[in-house]
């Protein structure tokens, strides 16, 4: 997994890596699709939302 939490935090991002195990996306024809992340990020902004970064890999 990329460590893109730590590379947020190097420019100054209030953020950290969190696990995730699978990604899955269910398209309008009804298959689903399961990937696991290639990087999962939080990152904390000024009005205390959370943002949850997932990049991932699909073969569709």
């Amino acid at each position: 997994m990329i460590r893109l939490g730590e590379k947020l935090k190097e420019r100054g991002y209030n953020a950290i890596d969190i696990e995730v195990k699978n990604i899955y996306i269910e398209l309008e024809s009804g298959e689903t699709l399961k990937t696991k992340p290639l990087a999962t990020v939080r990152i904390e902004v000024d009005d205390k939302r959370k943002i949850y970064l997932i990049m991932g890999r699909f073969n569709i």
